[in-house]
Protein backbone atom coordinates (compact mmCIF):
# COMPACT_ATOMS: atom_id res chain seq x y z
CA UNK A 1 0.00 0.00 0.00
CA UNK A 2 1.22 3.24 -0.92
CA UNK A 3 1.99 6.27 1.64
CA UNK A 4 0.09 8.60 2.84
CA UNK A 5 1.43 11.51 4.74
CA UNK A 6 0.13 11.10 8.36
CA UNK A 7 -0.05 15.03 9.37
CA UNK A 8 -3.46 15.79 7.28
CA UNK A 9 -7.15 14.39 7.67
CA UNK A 10 -8.75 12.29 4.79
CA UNK A 11 -12.06 11.70 3.31
CA UNK A 12 -12.67 7.91 2.87
CA UNK A 13 -14.97 6.46 0.56
CA UNK A 14 -16.60 3.03 1.82
CA UNK A 15 -19.01 1.00 0.18
CA UNK A 16 -18.97 -2.47 1.60
CA UNK A 17 -16.73 -4.38 -0.81
CA UNK A 18 -13.47 -6.08 -0.03
CA UNK A 19 -11.58 -3.43 -1.35
CA UNK A 20 -12.67 -0.02 0.87
CA UNK A 21 -13.31 -2.56 4.00
CA UNK A 22 -9.29 -3.74 3.47
CA UNK A 23 -8.23 -0.23 3.24
CA UNK A 24 -10.58 1.19 6.07
CA UNK A 25 -8.82 -1.62 8.12
CA UNK A 26 -5.22 -0.90 6.53
CA UNK A 27 -5.57 2.82 7.34
CA UNK A 28 -7.89 2.41 10.96
CA UNK A 29 -4.29 0.44 11.59
CA UNK A 30 -1.68 2.75 10.46
CA UNK A 31 -2.92 5.20 12.21
CA UNK A 32 -4.36 7.92 9.79
CA UNK A 33 -7.02 9.84 10.52
CA UNK A 34 -9.54 10.17 8.14
CA UNK A 35 -13.86 10.28 8.29
CA UNK A 36 -15.64 8.34 6.09
CA UNK A 37 -18.46 8.62 3.58
CA UNK A 38 -20.69 5.95 2.32
CA UNK A 39 -23.33 6.41 -1.15
CA UNK A 40 -26.61 4.23 -1.18
CA UNK A 41 -27.27 4.30 -4.44
CA UNK A 42 -30.67 2.70 -3.90
CA UNK A 43 -30.08 0.10 -6.57
CA UNK A 44 -29.59 -3.96 -5.01
CA UNK A 45 -32.77 -3.52 -2.45
CA UNK A 46 -31.78 -5.03 1.24
CA UNK A 47 -28.45 -5.29 -0.02
CA UNK A 48 -27.61 -1.57 0.20
CA UNK A 49 -29.42 -1.53 3.51
CA UNK A 50 -27.06 -4.45 4.63
CA UNK A 51 -23.84 -2.73 3.22
CA UNK A 52 -24.87 0.72 5.10
CA UNK A 53 -24.90 -1.33 8.19
CA UNK A 54 -22.32 -3.01 8.10
CA UNK A 55 -20.05 0.60 7.17
CA UNK A 56 -22.31 2.10 10.49
CA UNK A 57 -21.24 -0.57 12.75
CA UNK A 58 -17.61 -0.57 11.70
CA UNK A 59 -17.28 3.37 12.01
CA UNK A 60 -19.16 3.32 15.63
CA UNK A 61 -17.04 0.85 16.68
CA UNK A 62 -13.54 2.39 15.69
CA UNK A 63 -15.02 5.74 16.66
CA UNK A 64 -14.80 7.01 12.68
CA UNK A 65 -17.30 9.87 11.83
CA UNK A 66 -19.42 8.55 9.42
CA UNK A 67 -21.60 10.79 6.39
CA UNK A 68 -23.80 8.17 4.50
CA UNK A 69 -25.35 10.21 1.17
CA UNK A 70 -28.42 8.45 -0.50
CA UNK A 71 -28.37 8.63 -4.48
CA UNK A 72 -31.49 7.85 -6.56
CA UNK A 73 -31.44 7.58 -10.48
CA UNK A 74 -34.45 10.05 -11.90
CA UNK A 75 -34.03 7.57 -14.98
CA UNK A 76 -33.11 10.23 -17.60
CA UNK A 77 -29.30 10.19 -18.83
CA UNK A 78 -26.66 7.56 -17.91
CA UNK A 79 -26.73 6.23 -14.84
CA UNK A 80 -23.33 5.59 -13.90
CA UNK A 81 -22.32 8.71 -15.40
CA UNK A 82 -24.90 10.79 -13.09
CA UNK A 83 -24.17 8.77 -10.03
CA UNK A 84 -20.41 9.68 -10.39
CA UNK A 85 -20.86 13.15 -10.57
CA UNK A 86 -22.86 12.94 -7.35
CA UNK A 87 -20.38 11.46 -6.16
CA UNK A 88 -17.51 13.62 -6.74
CA UNK A 89 -19.41 16.31 -6.12
CA UNK A 90 -20.35 14.88 -2.77
CA UNK A 91 -16.26 14.72 -2.23
CA UNK A 92 -15.68 18.26 -3.17
CA UNK A 93 -18.60 19.48 -0.60
CA UNK A 94 -17.00 17.29 2.25
CA UNK A 95 -13.32 17.55 1.58
CA UNK A 96 -13.83 21.60 1.56
CA UNK A 97 -16.61 21.97 4.84
CA UNK A 98 -14.52 19.63 6.89
CA UNK A 99 -11.15 20.85 5.65
CA UNK A 100 -9.67 17.48 4.59
CA UNK A 101 -6.66 17.05 2.47
CA UNK A 102 -8.55 14.99 0.03
CA UNK A 103 -10.28 11.83 -0.77
CA UNK A 104 -8.91 8.09 -0.68
CA UNK A 105 -10.31 5.95 -3.15
CA UNK A 106 -9.98 1.76 -2.90
CA UNK A 107 -8.84 1.63 -6.65
CA UNK A 108 -6.32 -1.61 -7.11
CA UNK A 109 -4.31 -2.32 -9.97
CA UNK A 110 -6.80 -4.83 -11.77
CA UNK A 111 -9.21 -1.99 -11.45
CA UNK A 112 -6.08 -0.02 -13.66
CA UNK A 113 -5.91 -3.00 -16.28
CA UNK A 114 -10.29 -2.69 -16.69
CA UNK A 115 -9.33 1.01 -17.03
CA UNK A 116 -6.91 0.47 -19.89
CA UNK A 117 -8.86 -2.13 -21.77
CA UNK A 118 -12.08 0.19 -21.25
CA UNK A 119 -10.74 3.18 -22.99
CA UNK A 120 -8.39 1.43 -25.27
CA UNK A 121 -9.99 3.42 -28.36
CA UNK A 122 -9.69 7.03 -25.94
CA UNK A 123 -7.01 9.87 -26.83
CA UNK A 124 -5.15 10.57 -23.79
CA UNK A 125 -3.87 9.47 -20.48
CA UNK A 126 -5.30 6.80 -19.51
CA UNK A 127 -3.56 5.67 -16.31
CA UNK A 128 -4.97 5.93 -13.00
CA UNK A 129 -1.94 7.46 -10.51
CA UNK A 130 -1.72 7.30 -6.73
CA UNK A 131 -2.51 10.93 -6.61
CA UNK A 132 -4.06 13.30 -8.93
CA UNK A 133 -5.83 16.43 -9.09
CA UNK A 134 -8.96 16.41 -10.59
CA UNK A 135 -11.19 19.56 -11.14
CA UNK A 136 -9.33 20.80 -7.98
CA UNK A 137 -9.98 17.54 -5.85
CA UNK A 138 -6.90 16.03 -4.43
CA UNK A 139 -7.64 11.86 -5.13
CA UNK A 140 -5.42 9.61 -3.44
CA UNK A 141 -5.73 5.69 -4.59
CA UNK A 142 -2.90 3.66 -2.12
CA UNK A 143 -3.69 -0.05 -3.17
CA UNK A 144 -2.90 1.10 -6.67
CA UNK A 145 -0.12 -0.96 -6.03
CA UNK A 146 -1.55 -4.09 -5.29
CA UNK A 147 -3.96 -6.92 -7.56
CA UNK A 148 -7.08 -7.82 -6.30
CA UNK A 149 -6.08 -10.87 -5.23
CA UNK A 150 -3.88 -9.26 -2.69
CA UNK A 151 -6.44 -7.87 -0.99
CA UNK A 152 -8.76 -10.66 -0.72
CA UNK A 153 -5.84 -12.62 0.94
CA UNK A 154 -5.40 -10.13 3.14
CA UNK A 155 -8.74 -9.71 4.23
CA UNK A 156 -8.86 -13.82 4.31
CA UNK A 157 -5.64 -13.62 6.61
CA UNK A 158 -7.29 -11.03 9.03
CA UNK A 159 -10.79 -12.43 8.81
CA UNK A 160 -12.33 -9.39 7.72
CA UNK A 161 -15.87 -9.21 6.91
CA UNK A 162 -17.42 -7.49 3.84
CA UNK A 163 -20.14 -7.29 1.24
CA UNK A 164 -20.00 -9.13 -2.07
CA UNK A 165 -21.92 -6.45 -4.53
CA UNK A 166 -24.39 -9.06 -6.48
CA UNK A 167 -24.27 -6.85 -9.65
CA UNK A 168 -20.38 -7.34 -10.19
CA UNK A 169 -21.26 -10.90 -11.44
CA UNK A 170 -23.99 -9.37 -14.29
CA UNK A 171 -21.71 -7.97 -17.65
CA UNK A 172 -24.43 -5.69 -19.15
CA UNK A 173 -22.84 -2.53 -17.61
CA UNK A 174 -19.08 -1.99 -19.51
CA UNK A 175 -16.37 -2.17 -17.09
CA UNK A 176 -18.17 -5.64 -15.56
CA UNK A 177 -18.11 -6.99 -18.99
CA UNK A 178 -14.33 -5.97 -19.10
CA UNK A 179 -14.45 -7.55 -15.24
CA UNK A 180 -15.48 -11.22 -16.17
CA UNK A 181 -13.90 -11.61 -19.56
CA UNK A 182 -10.43 -10.20 -18.80
CA UNK A 183 -8.50 -13.51 -19.33
CA UNK A 184 -4.75 -11.66 -19.16
CA UNK A 185 -2.28 -13.49 -16.68
CA UNK A 186 -0.29 -11.23 -13.94
CA UNK A 187 2.47 -10.66 -16.47
CA UNK A 188 0.52 -9.45 -19.31
CA UNK A 189 -1.08 -7.15 -16.93
CA UNK A 190 1.90 -5.94 -15.57
CA UNK A 191 3.21 -5.32 -18.95
CA UNK A 192 -0.27 -3.62 -19.99
CA UNK A 193 0.33 -1.17 -17.55
CA UNK A 194 3.78 -0.73 -17.77
CA UNK A 195 2.90 0.10 -21.87
CA UNK A 196 0.61 2.57 -20.75
CA UNK A 197 2.70 4.33 -18.38
CA UNK A 198 5.17 4.53 -21.17
CA UNK A 199 2.12 6.22 -23.00
CA UNK A 200 1.40 8.83 -20.25
CA UNK A 201 4.93 10.18 -19.91
CA UNK A 202 5.65 10.73 -22.86
CA UNK A 203 2.35 12.04 -23.64
CA UNK A 204 2.88 14.17 -20.58
CA UNK A 205 6.39 15.34 -21.60
CA UNK A 206 5.10 16.52 -24.94
CA UNK A 207 1.95 18.37 -23.40
CA UNK A 208 4.79 20.18 -20.96
CA UNK A 209 6.59 20.76 -23.61
CA UNK A 210 3.87 22.20 -25.97
CA UNK A 211 2.28 24.41 -22.76
CA UNK A 212 5.82 26.33 -21.73
CA UNK A 213 6.39 27.23 -25.46
CA UNK A 214 6.62 30.72 -25.83
CA UNK A 215 5.58 30.74 -29.43
CA UNK A 216 3.33 28.34 -31.30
Amino acid sequence: MNSLNKEYDYLLAVSGGVDSIVLFDKMLNDNYKFIVVHFNHNTRGEENVKEKKMVESMCEKNSIELIVRDYTFDNVGNFHEKARNFRINTYKELVEVKKLQGVVLAHHKDDQVENILMNKNKIGPKIMKFKTNYDNLIIYRPLLNLFKKKIIEYAKNNDIIYLEDSSNSSDKYKRNYYRLNNKLSISQKLELIKIEELKNTILDEYNDLYLNKENY
